[in-house]
């Protein structure tokens, strides 16, 4: 199943990115993320999206600011 994530980063415009069901989608300023954001407070790693069963599963790589969803 798809999903759509909208990021707003402070200062920025809204970045917005469609996902597909397959994955893991790794978030973060790294090259070779699938959600890349240019900001400083993204980590390089700073999280993964994933599909499982039903749901899309947020997870924290340990990142300095952490993530947060709504």
């Amino acid at each position: 199943m798809p999903a759509r994530l909208t990021a707003y980063l402070p200062e920025c415009a809204a970045e917005r990115f469609v996902l597909s069901g397959d994955g893991p989608h790794p978030i973060g300023r790294a090259d070779g993320c699938a959600v890349q954001l240019a900001h400083p407070s993204v980590s390089r790693r700073h999280a993964t999206l994933a599909f499982a069963g039903d749901n899309w599963i947020l997870a924290d790589a340990a990142s300095k600011n952490g993530s947060f969803i709504d």
